[in-house]
């Protein structure tokens, strides 16, 4: 009881002690305001355009709360620490990295717009124990893919997430996980289009480590990639890629939409596929999943697909209460499974036009799909993403 009075004190002096600094006078750029506050400051930077580099050595705030519409930073962020940023538009210029977190720092963007025509360096590079993206908006950028490195972002070792968050228009893979003990990535509520990649959108390598990859609730569409359109997965060690509620559409990729390969022979780790919509991609093989892999795969929606809607190799499966329709072909290498339904999903609006934008991918009252799925305990539920 005397430890928690104590920590309790302790944290109400910490707040009573932290101040805010606004730049301006007497702090003239956002570095002087930096440098003059103390840990667990909050620095408030007002509308404007911002011109050099920022460096963070301490936990703090960095707000601007007018937001990225008309606050602008025209350098780079480095950032060690307990850092928060919000409300920035990040600039930077042509080879220089907009974000750089350093070693032991924990990270979060929130509301911030980062955007590049052209350069050779990723847009944001995580280098710190976690990173953490919510709210923001990355685009625009053409990057240089020399030795196929270069990415929208570069993250690990630590947790990356990025949470309902928009990314478009990057010509590279958006994002590369670098080589780390073990991946572990959120990707929830997010809408990311029209990437173009002569390799992958995202890539995921070299794990070590039980680790977990979760993409949830997210939209991909208009995405290419020379091999995979969206992600292309190599993990050692048994992992967890759980992929629940979201909906690919008009994903164009050489190989595969997403490709999950497993590189621990005689290893098995678990690869859940629940509740999503696959529409109108095309690829040999939209979903490849191979060798010593744990399959989970139900109340999933595959309709109009231009080639192998799903393809395995030497895998362990459990396929229910899915929905298959109008592909090349439905699926190489395993059976469609128990309780498939084999009709028309009755999208509100579906066109093939190649342009998502036109389509509306929710069922009409009359759709099939509609209480065919299996939920917990076996009840009923729809298929497809809700």
């Amino acid at each position: 009881r005397n430890r928690v009075i104590f920590m309790l004190l302790l944290l109400l002096q910490t707040l009573a002690l932290a101040a805010t600094l606004t730049v301006g006078s007497p702090y003239p750029t956002i570095q002087d305001a930096v440098d003059a506050s103390s840990p667990g400051d909050t620095v408030v930077v007002p509308a404007g355009d911002w011109f050099g580099d920022v460096f963070v050595t301490h936990n703090l705030i960095l707000d601007a709360p007018d937001g990225p519409e008309v606050t602008a930073l025209v350098g780079r962020l480095k950032l060690q620490g307990n850092v928060e940023v919000s409300g920035f538009k990040l600039s930077p210029s042509r080879d220089v990295v907009a974000v750089l977190t350093e070693p032991d720092s924990r990270v979060r963007l929130n509301n911030v717009e980062i955007t590049r025509t052209v350069g050779r360096a990723p847009l944001v590079m995580q280098q710190g124990r976690r990173l953490t993206i919510d709210n923001s908006h990355i685009h625009s950028a053409a990057l240089s893919t020399l030795s196929g490195t270069s990415a929208g972002l570069v993250v690990g070792p630590g947790p990356f997430a990025l949470r309902n968050s928009v990314v478009e228009n990057i010509e590279a893979s958006w994002i590369i996980y670098k080589d780390a003990w073990r991946v572990r990535m959120l990707l929830e509520g997010n809408i990311i289009r029209n990437n173009v990649s002569e390799f992958e959108p995202l890539r995921l390598y070299s794990a070590y480590r039980q680790g977990y990859v979760e993409l949830r609730d997210n939209e991909f569409y208009s995405n290419y990639g020379g091999h995979a359109a969206v992600m292309a997965a190599e993990l050692a060690w048994p992992h967890r890629v759980i992929m629940t509620g979201n909906r690919f559409a008009d994903n164009v990729g050489s190989v595969a939409v997403i490709a999950v390969e497993h590189r621990s022979y005689g290893m098995l780790w678990q690869f859940r596929l629940h509740g999503n919509t696959f529409v109108a991609n095309r690829a040999d093989a939209v979903l490849w999943v191979d060798y010593d892999v744990k399959m989970g795969v139900a109340n999933n929606i595959f309709a109009y697909n231009d080639g192998v809607a799903f393809q395995t190799v030497e895998v362990t499966y459990f396929f229910d209460h899915n929905l298959w329709w109008g592909n090349d072909v439905d699926a190489v290498g395993v059976p469609l499974g128990e309780n498939a339904v084999l009709k028309d999903p009755l999208f509100v609006a579906f066109t093939d036009n190649g342009d998502p934008t036109d389509d509306d991918l929710n069922l009409q009252p009359e759709s099939p799909a509609l209480g065919a799925g299996i939920g917990l305990g076996g009840s009923a539920r729809d298929i497809g993403a809700l």
